[in-house]
């Protein structure tokens, strides 16, 4: 890798099968009880999407949906995590189905196109991209997506679209822990440790920041940073098996082996 690619990334200060899993339904509220409503569910799905539980959120999305179907939002964020997931053909059934509520959506096609794009449909993501972006209104999410297909083809091209979404309106932390994941799947490991510093810094309690962060340190041979990073991810998300494992040094797993492997033949 080119020294210097996506070195110019305005990271600004801080301040990161076509059915989806039941939801739970709201409880019996009490006079001091929180209303569990569709606000209520989409609150409790972030948070899980910053932790990494992505199941967990999806199940909090889908609730939030069962209790609002127009939420925008939620159709939105159910997206991401498929794609996190890796559910591909998923995401792109989903998408479709939100279309039906939200034609031409910008965030909505610019979701489907990450599917497409990432089954191997590169034409056809591009076409949906490109609506995307034609769309009305400017939306991170959009111009996030823009530089993930842009990334193999234009660095130059691909950090502009980063930086477009990191100047939009709205909260920078979970972007930029976005941004360092799509780096660092792309072998940017020094462009996405710097992101995921700034994520870190800006969300300190999402688990996921720091585990992506101990990925990217231990991939550019920072063996004791990754092993603290690890060790926070651990800490604040103990449920998580993959972030123990990595705190106490074992191995990842086949999958998550195997993946890394493809990411990296791809990356050629």
């Amino acid at each position: 890798m080119a020294k210097g690619r996506f070195a110019s990334l305005e990271f600004g200060e801080a301040g990161p099968e076509a059915q989806a899993p039941a939801a739970p339904r709201a409880e019996a509220r009490g006079p001091a009880a929180e209303l569990r409503d569709a606000d209520f569910y989409l609150r409790q799905a972030v948070a899980q999407e910053l932790e990494g539980s992505f199941e967990a959120a999806l199940r909090c999305y889908s609730a939030a949906l069962g209790e609002n179907p127009l939420l925008l939002d939620a159709w939105v964020g159910q997206l991401r995590v498929l794609l996190d997931l890796e559910e591909y053909p998923e995401a792109r059934l989903w998408a479709d189905k939100a279309l039906e509520r939200f034609p031409d959506n910008p965030q909505v096609l610019a979701a489907k196109s990450v599917a497409l794009h990432r089954m191997g449909h590169k034409r056809d993501a591009r076409a949906l991209n490109d609506a995307a972006v034609q769309g009305k209104g400017e939306w991170p999410l959009v111009w996030l997506c823009r530089g993930e297909l842009m990334m193999r083809d234009s660095s130059p091209a691909a950090t502009e679209c980063f930086n477009r979404a990191l100047r939009g309106e709205g909260p920078k932390g979970p972007l930029l822990i976005r941004i360092g994941e799509l780096l660092l799947r792309g072998g940017h490991y020094s462009t996405a440790l710097t992101a995921l510093q700034r994520a870190a810094a800006a969300l300190p309690e999402a688990a996921r920041a720091w585990y992506l962060m101990g990925q990217a340190q231990e991939e550019l041979g920072m063996a004791a940073q990754a092993r603290v990073s690890y060790q926070q991810a651990a800490t604040l998300a103990p449920r998580i098996a993959l972030y123990r494992q990595a705190a106490e040094g074992r191995p990842a797993g086949l999958m998550t082996t195997l993946r890394r492997f493809f990411r990296r033949l791809r990356g050629r």
